[in-house]
């Protein structure tokens, strides 16, 4: 990281098994979290339409209903 000449970007879900002279060598840091239930369902409503798929059945958005989110 240190020798390249650019704009260097990483990603993880495991932050906090990062030391502290590993993140010092970031300048930026940001945190995404979770999307809400409302979110999840017009994203793939958007993807759906992206791919040109039929408009999903009540059965998908109840299925997606049951997946766990975590409390934010």
């Amino acid at each position: 990281m240190e020798n390249f000449n650019g704009i260097f970007i990483a990603t993880t879900n495991l932050m906090d098994g990062l030391d502290q002279a590993s993140l010092r060598r970031f300048d930026l840091k940001l945190e995404f979290g979770y999307l809400k239930r409302e979110q999840a369902w017009q994203l793939f409503l958007d993807e759906a339409k992206q791919l040109k798929l039929r408009k999903p059945a009540n059965k998908v958005q109840d299925e997606l209903r049951k997946l766990s989110y975590p409390l934010t």
